[in-house]
């Protein structure tokens, strides 16, 4: 697959990976379920730790297959009202070096309907299902957020996305608001990475949008925005190993303020049971992969949720929320002394 171009690639695994036929020859539905991996992530309960990021499966294609991956949940979208063809390609490169991809995929998107016929296929879920969402006005942001909700067990709001141009926060408080007040499901926010103290407290407005609205959780969506003349937007965004350590940072500073009151499900260079130990380690309550699928394969979801058996056992813990916070525990008892 790495012969092929990055856009090629991704189009090819999308359609083996839609062919339950495929599905049944190649993988056993064996989800590395132990005691130890179980998490509750906002009152649901799952079997490990581990999810599926938002962009891998933006039309809800693919839940057949990605369900018997070993899995804890998947992300599904970011969905959009309207079918769209995203930004032209090339939008995928590879940075094999830095084991990172660099993307503009301009919100590709076989629209709402077609998402939602997907969903409303599905005779039973096997792993809890979270929707993202992406909408280009705040009607927009509603209008998808009620005809999804039925079928998924949470949703997520994707109004950060570099696709979106949204005015000001004080507008994104008041959507958030008016959903927050009618859901009936878990609610999540995504939050961009944030590289100065400007950014910093622009994300943190947004943290306090979602612990005064009463939100379950937030996902740190790891990618790091540049110039790029390669791509029609003449910007990319870099995610994969290069945003690792930016990860760790972002998901013990949200840790941290919020006391742990808030989920956080971090996305970002995450590639093995290693990596998720220590962005567990550091507040995280789930990780979520993408490109650590396009570089490990798929048979990485299980090698990480063995690896973080593991490393629990050696470290003495008897499940993933006793090792939840632990360092960001130290940071704070090292600053208080």
């Amino acid at each position: 697959m790495f012969s092929l171009s990055a856009d090629r690639a991704m189009d090819l695994a999308r359609l083996g990976l839609k062919s339950k036929r495929v599905t049944n020859l190649f993988l056993n539905a064996s989800e590395t379920s132990d005691e130890s991996l179980s998490v509750i992530l906002a009152g649901m309960k799952l079997g490990n730790p581990v999810g599926l990021t938002g962009g891998f499966d933006k039309d809800c294609d693919l839940i057949y297959t990605m369900e018997r991956v070993g899995f804890g949940y998947l992300v599904v979208g970011s969905i959009v009202c309207d079918p769209r063809p995203g930004n032209p390609k090339p939008r995928r490169f590879r940075d094999v070096k830095n084991r990172s991809l660099v993307v503009s995929p301009g919100l590709p998107s076989k629209g709402l309907d077609h998402s939602l016929r997907n969903l409303r296929a599905i005779a039973s879920r096997r792993i809890p299902i979270i929707a993202s969402i992406a909408g280009f006005s705040w009607e927009e942001f509603y209008k998808l957020h009620a005809a999804l909700e039925p079928f998924v067990d949470a949703v997520e709001l994707n109004a950060v996305c570099p696709n979106v141009d949204h005015e000001s926060f004080d507008e994104i408080g008041s959507m958030v608001r008016s959903i927050a007040a009618r859901r009936q499901k878990p609610l999540f926010m995504t939050l961009p990475c944030y590289f100065d103290s400007k950014a910093r407290e622009s994300v943190f407005e947004l943290v306090d949008v979602c612990l005064r609205n009463g939100l379950e959780g937030v996902n740190v969506y790891g990618i790091k925005q540049v110039p790029d003349n390669r791509m029609a937007r003449g910007t990319s965004s870099r995610c994969g190993k290069i945003i690792y350590k930016d990860t760790l940072r972002i998901v013990s500073d949200i840790h941290q303020e919020t006391g742990g009151r808030l989920a956080i499900k971090a996305s970002g260079g995450i590639f093995n049971g290693d990596d998720a130990y220590e962005a567990i380690r550091c507040g995280a309550s789930t990780v979520q992969l993408f490109s650590g699928l396009v570089f490990e394969g798929l048979n990485a979801v299980r090698r990480m949720n063995l690896r973080l058996q593991e490393l629990l056992r050696a470290n003495g813990y008897k499940s993933i929320d006793e090792a939840r916070g632990v360092l960001a525990k130290q940071v704070m008892m090292t600053s208080a002394g």
